[in-house]
């Protein structure tokens, strides 16, 4: 009975025994720490950086092409104006607006250029790393009305002392409404293929843009305003022009000086070279040439020194100085 009873014991201690170290070996592999050479290398901090210069170079890259009426380097023949090198958009009878697919090869190539100005070598970040290798940077662009989108092909090698991870896709949206811009900057030069001798002022009103004409000798500068869409906290800018050939500003005939009999009346026509769509103002309450016609009642006698203007669709102006004697 005794030996039975020690059997038992042992028994039940080796049972004991076993579970232990089947405990103890669950735990352990449980807790086991991950192996150093598993653990990832944080990229986050690049990729965050590189992030923000491809936004920041993409905002940079629409304002260039913006005032340059589609282009970041004008392609000849562009306007050269006191407001920077613009493209036409009509030249001599011609179309020659970029295609869209033209303006976002240019925005992708300025990218491509100049992302490393921003990035600078990562010289701010290299501290936290052994080393970081870059390839070519490929980018692409996408113009939407509402926005643009870039997405960037950019190979990074990143190193620690015993860790390697690479990265290569970035993307970056920019709220200006450029493709929205760019339908309406081509809708305004079809306009002036349809008819180049005027500018209807009702398309100026049309859209939730405010536009404006700049003149500019023969050519038309055409300024789209975007209060909706920022760069720089301002408004965003997008300049075109239009040429005309041989179509110059207008220029006033009229001879410079009149004798007018007191209490009579004085009617003329004011002849002027243009083929435009053309206002008339004067400086003098004697006569306001509206319709671009001289007609007043001489009154009282006196010498009216009047200055003549001319303006036409394009703000082309031409201004006439002209003496009325009357009496």
């Amino acid at each position: 009975m005794r030996r039975a009873q020690i059997t038992v014991f042992i028994i039940i201690g080796i049972v004991v025994l076993a579970a232990a170290l089947g405990a103890a070996y669950f735990i352990s592999r449980g807790v086991q720490k991950v192996p150093a050479e598993q653990v990832p290398v944080n990229t986050q901090p690049i990729d965050l950086y590189v992030k923000s210069c491809l936004q920041s170079t993409a905002e940079d890259g629409i304002y260039i092409l913006g005032i340059q009426g589609g282009y970041i380097v004008p392609e000849n023949p562009y306007a050269q104006t006191e407001y920077g090198d613009i493209a036409y958009s009509y030249y001599n009878g011609s179309k020659t607006f970029p295609t869209r697919q033209i303006v976002e090869l240019q925005l992708a190539g300025y990218v491509e250029t100049y992302l490393n100005d921003c990035l600078n070598n990562f010289t701010e970040l290299k501290q936290q790393y052994n080393s970081i290798d870059a390839g070519e940077p490929k980018a692409s662009v996408q113009i939407s009305n509402d926005n643009v989108a870039v997405s960037l092909e950019y190979l990074l090698k990143i190193s620690t002392a015993d860790k390697q991870v690479s990265i290569k896709d970035f993307s970056a949206k920019v709220p200006i409404r450029l493709g929205y811009i760019l339908l309406v900057a081509e809708s305004m030069t079809d306009k002036t293929i349809e008819d180049p001798t005027s500018i209807s002022t009702d398309l100026l009103t049309n859209f939730d843009l405010t536009i404006d004409i700049l003149p500019n000798e023969d050519n038309a500068v055409f300024k789209i305003t975007d209060y909706k869409s920022l760069y720089q906290n301002n408004p965003y800018v997008f300049m075109f022009a239009e040429n005309f050939g041989n179509d110059t500003a207008p220029e006033i005939i009229l001879d410079d000086e009149f004798n007018v009999t007191l209490e009579s009346g004085f009617y003329k026509k004011i002849d002027v070279i243009s083929s435009r769509n053309l206002t008339f103002y004067t400086d003098s309450s004697l006569f306001d040439a509206e319709n671009g016609i001289i007609d007043f009642y001489a009154a009282l006698p006196g010498i009216y020194d009047v200055t003549i203007t001319a303006v036409d669709d394009l703000g082309r102006s031409s201004d006439k100085f002209v003496r009325f004697n009357i009496g």
